[in-house]
């Protein structure tokens, strides 16, 4: 890396490197953005998830909120089974064993 920057720094003069420098840092602060707000409302939404399942009784049957479909391929949640809308799906019927609820249903 300190090889390259030598490097556009001998072939550019010190205001092309500026300009050079500040729009990577734009775009890289761009990209970032964009998955850390994908990332942030992903987290939010487990968490939903998550508390309603063990603030609900045991043996009861639960209603949880489905996630939202992630915005970016760095979301761990892009292509992964969740909680489906019908009670008798795999992942549903796996998580009420789990949480020991009588069932699941997404909304």
């Amino acid at each position: 890396l300190f090889s390259l920057i030598n490097v556009l720094y001998r072939e550019f003069n010190q205001k092309g490197l500026a300009v050079f420098v500040a729009l990577l840092s734009f775009l890289f602060l761009h990209s970032y953005w964009i998955v850390n707000e994908d990332l942030t409302n992903s987290f939010k939404e487990v968490s939903n998830q998550y508390s309603r399942l063990y603030n609900s009784p045991k043996n009861s049957d639960v209603r949880i909120p489905l996630l939202s479909t992630p915005k970016t391929d760095y979301n761990a949640y892009l292509l992964t089974s969740n909680v489906k809308i019908d009670s008798n799906d795999w992942f549903n019927q796996w998580m009420s064993v789990y949480f020991d609820k009588k069932s699941i249903t997404g909304y």
